[in-house]
């Protein structure tokens, strides 16, 4: 398959890293313990890191920009009502992201980044197809 030959340096590369955490000794099957719901966490860890991607492009584009998921999320109606939206924001901010990148994966089919989209609709199939298996 074209796209393995494509992946073979990453994945040796991969394999070079996990040598250095088992002493040197590279993977050895017999001393390595994964689970199939290890396999399962690397996939929803790969959902949350492409939706991370996509929050990191839509405030790259431009100075003060945000992406269109990342505007639904924060200009709610109590923004648009506010007599001071900026106070408004900064009183309603979070201390942390995970609530708007839920909003993100929740509302993937309206980024307007399609390699995203497509990347989340991959992971999803993968996830389907690997709980389809037990």
């Amino acid at each position: 398959m074209k796209t393995f030959r494509l992946c073979r340096k990453f994945i040796r590369r991969r394999l070079s890293d996990m040598c250095a955490r088992h002493k040197g000794t590279g993977v050895v099957i017999d001393h390595v313990h994964v689970e199939d719901e290890d396999n399962l966490n690397l996939l929803y860890e790969c959902l949350i890191n492409i939706a991370i991607r996509y929050i990191i492009e839509g405030r790259k584009k431009r100075e003060g920009s945000v992406s269109r998921l990342e505007k639904k999320y924060i200009f709610t109606p109590g923004f648009y009502l506010a007599e001071d939206p900026r106070k408004y924001l900064e009183e309603h901010r979070e201390t942390n992201d995970n609530g708007l990148i839920m909003f993100c994966l929740e509302n993937y089919e309206q980024m307007e980044y399609a390699r995203y989209r497509l990347q989340i609709v991959t992971i999803l199939m993968a996830i389907n197809n690997f709980r389809d298996m037990f």
